[in-house]
């Protein structure tokens, strides 16, 4: 667009008459024949858009994310063999699949729920044999109690505790070999 409003400078200073002869004026109507060429090569060229100070001073609008309920996302997380419990929030999740000596995976879910000691105790006594989870120790003290599994190379522990009247933490882990 630039080339084309020089050229078009160009030709009105030339057509105006720079030159002081009658030659040059009387050239006049063919140099503007030539402005007149210029301007369809003007068209062909794409208008670039340009912003204002004050546009480009203007902060870019806020980006929303989105981050999906830890319930939502705590069935999809489970360990394996060993569900959440129904309506539990998930607080926190470790996983590892980096192998060790001793482990190729390791899964760590804390979840907690609004609901009594003995409904949870019911809940994962009925889960760890419904799995084909053997009980390798059980442990009841003070509100707390910790089952140690194992089952096809893989060990588990299920740890549910009593924090307050009403709330449960629970924590499964699985290790596999």
């Amino acid at each position: 667009m630039k080339r084309a409003m020089i050229g078009l400078i160009v030709a009105t200073v030339a057509a105006a008459g720079c030159a002081s002869s009658k030659a040059s004026k009387a050239e006049t109507p063919t140099k503007a024949v030539a402005v007149e060429a210029v301007r369809p090569a003007e068209a062909q060229i794409p208008a670039t858009p340009v912003a204002t100070a004050a546009e480009v001073a203007q902060p870019a609008p806020p980006v929303a994310v989105v981050e999906p309920r830890p319930e939502a996302m705590a069935a999809a997380d489970e360990v394996p063999g060993l569900p959440a419990y129904p309506g539990a929030t998930r607080t926190k999740l470790e996983t590892s699949t980096v192998p060790t000596i001793e482990w190729a995976r390791k899964i760590k879910v804390e979840l907690e729920v609004r609901d009594s000691l003995e409904n949870v105790k019911a809940f994962y006594e009925r889960v760890i044999k419904e799995n084909g989870w053997q009980v390798a120790g059980v442990s009841e003290k003070g509100g707390e109690v910790r089952w140690k599994l194992a089952k096809d190379g893989a060990v588990a522990e299920v740890r549910i505790e009593q924090k307050g009247r009403k709330r449960v933490e629970i924590r499964l882990e699985r290790k596999d070999r």
